[in-house]
């Protein structure tokens, strides 16, 4: 596997990842917002149907996650000197961009 397809295939991971995390977010941003008033209204078996929905979705989340740390670890394993490299470049760029006042 070419070092241009491992880096898109990580890209293509980390914005999948993005979007999970944002889902999440929107999910437990709209329950702060007066959507489990709603549903405590209704009756008790709604109210488990959403925090079933809710466990159900964190689990999908924290698998996904899961994968994408192993196959972050593998692909630090197979090249450990072009990693070592994109970490320095990565820290390089945020210490420009955080000097910056």
């Amino acid at each position: 596997m070419s070092e241009k397809t491992e880096i898109d295939d990580l890209k293509a991971e980390f914005k999948n990842l993005k979007e999970d995390i944002a889902a999440l977010t929107a999910a437990v941003e709209a329950l702060n917002q007066g959507k489990t008033a709603e549903a405590t209204n209704e009756d008790d078996n709604e109210n488990a149907s959403v925090v079933d929905q809710i466990e159900e979705d964190f689990e999908k989340y924290k698998q996904e996650g899961e994968a994408l740390v192993h196959t972050l670890d593998s692909n630090i394993k197979a090249n450990p000197v072009r990693s070592v490299l994109v970490a320095l470049g990565v820290g390089y760029v945020l210490a420009r961009i955080m000097g910056r006042k």
